[in-house]
């Protein structure tokens, strides 16, 4: 079973280096200039409320924003139009 840290400052401005930390999940945590640098890895989630995000040296920030705005107008269109098809009036 994974070890498991709650409430803790231990890994306060820590450097971890060469280690396998596969399936590492941080959560609610606070990661302020958290770096990872030189890694590797697939499936990479990353989630939370960030002020800014950099990707290889790119700030991304503006454009992650972007997207996470589209998905709720690429959504709500069809459903609005689904309705509007199904009720034979306009909504709203």
């Amino acid at each position: 079973m994974a070890a498991e840290y709650a409430q803790s400052d231990q890994f306060r401005g820590a450097r971890i280096h060469l280690c396998d930390l596969a399936g590492l999940e941080i959560r609610d945590c606070e990661v302020s200039g958290l770096k990872i640098v030189d890694c590797y890895g697939s499936d990479v989630y990353l989630g939370g409320d960030f002020e800014r995000l950099v990707v290889n040296d790119v700030d991304v920030t503006a454009y992650v924003e972007a997207e996470l705005d589209r998905p709720f107008i690429r959504y709500i269109a069809p459903v609005h139009g689904a309705l509007l098809a199904y009720s034979g009036r306009p909504l709203g």
